[in-house]
């Protein structure tokens, strides 16, 4: 699992407590906490040491991905699975990161999808999937993209103090790949799939709602903010384990933990992109973002390509062979006629 980070741009960058290292990819973060008023000495850590495999601060998306995404694509292509995801705090760039600019996408209609889901898993092919969805063919990039940015769109969202447009639920985008030899020589499949992971940011309620509020609206925000930290709290959970190499993992505890089992600790190639609000409003959080974000590069993953026969193919493949050895033999007996 590799791990990188990248900073919102921002002009109120807290240069006195955030020391970014690029050429050693650590960050050095001091918080300092103010003294009780009960004149009790606060004896809480202030100073925290991360390092990364890489950290872009005022990156551009085509850095991000040449750097680090691009292989794990490539990875995919090659035959191993891929996974690259986004986690931070709400308002921390996650979604651009993962999307890019979506502003011109809002012109695509998409499909409201009720129903009963199941998620299950293969051991071979699919691994972890989920039962009910559909699976659409695509041949070409434009109809990968349009179901992206369609699935995109249809997400819930909601404004509050720190986002305008905060996305209330996580968003995983795969692709599954099915590759096979042309010339039908060879009946093994291999599959191989890609997740594009945008989790929801994680959200204190004392900084995103205010508290003298109660209409309804800002009632069911609270409640989905509180489901989405119990979420990524599960998560964190997961990987906490995963690092500790814990004989127990305990995905089942949500439905995002399950989903994610290939991603987290299994056979894939997985990128974490953390993203982090650098100004000094932000510290906790991003405090909490870098903990989990060094955990997970503790968590070890074992690659190897996934293969499985194609029976249809290895009929053909047999009853050529049979075919072949029946002349054969009908060429044998006509020459020992002859003889």
């Amino acid at each position: 699992v590799k791990v990188c980070i990248r900073t919102r741009p921002t002009h109120h960058f807290a240069q006195d407590n955030i020391d970014l290292q690029e050429i050693d990819n650590t960050i050095q973060i001091t918080n300092k906490h103010e003294q009780d008023s009960g004149g009790l000495q606060n004896n809480k850590q202030n100073s925290f040491k991360f390092k990364f495999d890489h950290i872009f601060h005022n990156a551009p998306q085509s850095a991000v991905y040449d750097l680090y995404a691009r292989d794990t694509v490539q990875g995919v292509a090659d035959g191993i699975n891929g996974a690259i995801m986004s986690y931070g705090q709400t308002g921390s760039g996650k979604t651009f990161t993962m999307m890019g600019d979506t502003t011109n996408f809002d012109d695509l209609s998409h499909t409201n999808q009720a129903g009963e889901f199941t998620i299950a898993e293969e051991k071979d092919g699919r691994g972890v999937f989920v039962r009910g969805l559909n699976e659409i063919p695509v041949t070409n990039e434009n109809d990968a993209l349009n179901l992206l940015f369609s699935g995109e769109l249809a997400r819930t969202t909601a404004q509050h103090k720190l986002n305008r447009r905060s996305n209330r639920s996580h968003s995983i985008f795969t692709i599954y790949i099915q590759q096979r030899q042309k010339s039908g020589i060879n009946e093994r499949v291999t599959h191989s799939k890609l997740h594009l992971v945008d989790l929801a940011g994680s959200e204190r309620l004392k900084k995103t709602m205010d508290s003298t509020d109660g209409s309804t609206a800002d009632e069911v925000t609270r409640k989905e903010s509180m489901t989405i930290n119990q979420s990524l709290t599960y998560l964190e959970q997961c990987v906490v384990a995963l690092a500790r190499k814990s004989p127990h993992i305990p995905y089942r505890q949500s439905k995002l933990t399950v989903i994610l089992k290939d991603a987290l600790g299994a056979n894939c190639n997985t990128l974490m992109i953390a993203c982090m609000w650098g100004e000094a409003d932000h510290l906790e959080e991003t405090i909490s973002t870098l903990r989990l974000a060094s955990r997970m590069m503790r968590v070890q993953n074992e690659t190897s390509t996934v293969q499985t026969i194609d029976d249809s193919a290895l009929i053909k493949k047999q009853a050529k062979l049979i075919k072949a050895l029946k002349q054969e033999l009908l060429m044998h007996d006509a020459l020992v006629e002859r003889a």
